[in-house]
């Protein structure tokens, strides 16, 4: 990968060579936004995780393919069209059981954090980390990841006062 003037290049082995399928996607075959591009992808398709009445896209994988927690974390906070749909759907994936280890929900909070930036600009670092946190400490005062995660509703009704603590609405 290159920049158009060639200063910057970037190069990585991602699979071995020799034949190989790539599929691309945008959103506006004329006008495209977003481009994604995808190596060894098959047919098969997966839906992203979502609240009811906001449904995001479904995302191509490999044959064989599943997506862990923060790769579908990732897909769904991709874009920044639907801001309280896909927050609601990034808690209600952050509200599912995880494994022990603490490094995953931090990673995973700072997905959240990264991408509430990217949403309102004007918002500092650490004010959008202590909104991270607080929608962690929520999660984990609710008690919901004991259980099969977190109810449509709650999902949707924390996203609204993130959304509304940053400006949004």
């Amino acid at each position: 990968m290159a920049d158009v003037e060639n200063l910057t290049r970037w190069v990585n082995r991602t699979v071995a060579s020799g034949s190989q399928r790539v599929v691309v996607c945008v959103d506006d075959p004329d006008h495209a936004s977003r481009v994604h591009v995808g190596f060894g992808l098959g047919d098969r398709s997966l839906a992203l995780t979502a609240v009811a009445r906001h449904p995001l896209p479904a995302v191509r994988v490999a044959p064989d393919g599943q997506l862990l927690r923060p790769n579908e974390l990732g897909l769904i906070l991709d874009g920044h069209d639907s801001p309280l749909g896909r927050l609601a759907a990034a808690i209600k994936v952050l509200a599912l059981p995880a494994d022990d280890k603490p490094w995953p929900n931090r990673y995973c909070i700072g997905l959240v954090t990264e991408w509430l930036r990217g949403l309102a600009s004007r918002i500092s670092f650490a004010e959008a980390e202590t909104l991270g946190q607080e929608m962690a400490d929520r999660l984990r005062a609710d008690d919901v990841s004991a259980t099969d995660g977190i109810e449509d509703e709650a999902a949707w009704t924390l996203a609204t006062h993130v959304v509304d603590r940053i400006g949004l609405r």
